[in-house]
């Protein structure tokens, strides 16, 4: 469930995942606004996955820090965080350029 604010209203706990919402969003708000919105809270929702999996990963990130994982062991793991963190900064820099934020 979403929450935004546009045009000075806060909608709260809107399912974008659902056609009908959507349809419903772009009903009260506009296509070009809604699509604007929805790319947002994708985004947002990926930013969260790709967080998600880098947490999922950090005990690695410890033990290699603390020697207990070798170069070799941790290098597979170190490459998808440094492409997971790449992912989120692009994303993020692509909301500020489209007024999004992060």
């Amino acid at each position: 469930m979403s929450t935004f604010r546009h045009g000075g209203h806060i909608y709260h706990n809107w399912n974008l995942d659902n056609p009908e919402t959507r349809a419903e969003l772009e009903s009260a708000i506009g296509s070009e606004a809604a699509a604007g919105i929805i790319m947002g809270e994708e985004r947002r929702a990926r930013i969260e996955v790709i967080r998600d999996a880098l947490a999922g990963t950090d005990y690695k990130a410890i033990k290699y820090a603390e020697r207990q994982l070798s170069d070799e062991e941790y290098a597979e793991t170190k490459i998808q965080r440094q492409a997971w963190r790449e992912e989120i900064n692009a994303l993020e820099m692509r909301a500020v350029k489209e007024g999004g934020g992060g």
